[in-house]
């Protein structure tokens, strides 16, 4: 039998050998994109050295190891004229205390909520000068479903108003609990209405499946196995009516020194390209997912596809997103103080970085 490790091997070398020349061509047409621009930017300049330059980037791992291991072995972070540090979290919200304690720099996968709570429950509020960190990039996912609401299939539940008096599960201050939020309002539910059970991903799919809670609320690609094996239905769905984002966190300062924001420039455009490449070698990311985090090949498609993102501009619609998150998690009490979202932004670096092909 092949060994997990050869077969991770032989997986790489599909996405980074293998694919090598396409992955050129898809660099060269995003650095086409840039045209004098980018010719023009801070990390193509010879005035700076990059050299001397550490990024100290974490990362999320609640998802798996499969992200982490995509990204590196892209080969878009390869031959950076700095060096980069991964560090992983497993959770986004420990990433964004580390980068606002400066102990990192960036911090990529960060939700939305993620940066509304930090905001919305800090102790003094905060001004655009004194915030610990600033969103200078984001990606939207591309989920075709986006969050999904699942119920027990012949429960005789067939809309969320028929979840009044019934236990529904979600994680605490995630995308999940917004869009359930946001469904509850809409059915004309009031908070009182439903028991809610507060899990992470993983306890809620085992409370589900135990018969413990009535409904499941959840990004689509976490709740692939569960509804391919039956007995579960989807309620509703987010899909195209609630976008969903997450944010490239930077600490506070981490700008200021003209070679350090050269090579973050450079960092994020790079993360455009491994966007392209994500999205034409699905094949090669789905074997990845399946031997790192097992993930059943029947439903490895699923969160594949699910996982794809594409970097998207800092534009009013993303910020609107933010807010509109803010005003609803201030409303329901999720956060203590009512905040204004665009303090964090700093569109400054991302104005001159292309969003993906």
């Amino acid at each position: 039998m092949q060994s997990s490790s050869s077969l991770v091997n032989e997986v790489v070398v599909s996405l980074s050998t293998k694919c090598r020349l396409v992955f050129a061509v898809a660099v060269a047409v995003l650095l086409a994109a840039c045209g004098s621009d980018q010719a023009a930017s801070p990390a193509e300049s010879t005035q700076v050295d990059l050299s001397k330059v550490t990024l100290r980037v974490g990362y999320s791992t609640n998802s798996g190891k499969g992200p982490q291991a995509v990204r590196e072995q892209s080969g878009a972070f390869e031959g950076t004229p700095y060096k980069i540090e991964w560090v992983a979290f497993t959770l986004g919200d420990l990433g964004l205390q580390s980068v606002n304690s400066g102990a990192t720099d960036l911090q990529l996968q960060l939700q939305l909520t993620n940066a509304v709570i930090a905001q919305g429950n800090a102790k003094v509020p905060w001004t655009a000068d004194d915030a610990p960190f600033s969103v200078i990039g984001a990606a939207q996912y591309l989920t075709k479903n986006g969050i999904e609401i699942v119920v027990h299939d012949g429960s005789g539940i067939n809309s969320v108003a028929d979840l009044k008096g019934k236990k529904v599960a979600f994680s605490k201050g995630s995308s999940s609990n917004y869009y359930w939020l946001l469904s509850e309002q809409a059915a004309g539910l009031s908070p009182g209405d439903v028991e809610v059970a507060q899990l992470s991903v993983s306890d809620s799919r085992a409370a589900f499946a135990a018969g413990d809670v009535d409904a499941l609320v959840a990004f689509d690609y976490n709740l692939a196995t569960l509804i391919r094996a039956g007995g579960a239905k989807v309620l509703a769905s987010s899909g195209d009516s609630l976008p969903m984002y997450q944010l490239l966190a930077a600490r506070r300062g981490l700008l200021d020194d003209p070679a350090t924001r050269a090579a973050v420039a450079d960092f994020y455009r790079r993360l455009a390209v491994r966007d392209v490449r994500y999205a034409s070698h699905i094949d090669a990311v789905r074997a990845i997912y399946e031997t790192l985090d097992k993930t059943d090949p029947l439903d490895s498609a699923v969160v594949a596809e699910g996982a794809r993102q594409q970097q998207v501009p800092l534009d009013d619609a993303l910020v609107k997103a933010v807010q509109d998150e803010a005003d609803v998690f201030f409303a329901a009490g999720v956060i203590d103080t009512k905040v204004d979202v665009r303090i964090l932004f700093d569109k400054t670096l991302a104005a001159d970085v292309p969003a993906s092909p």
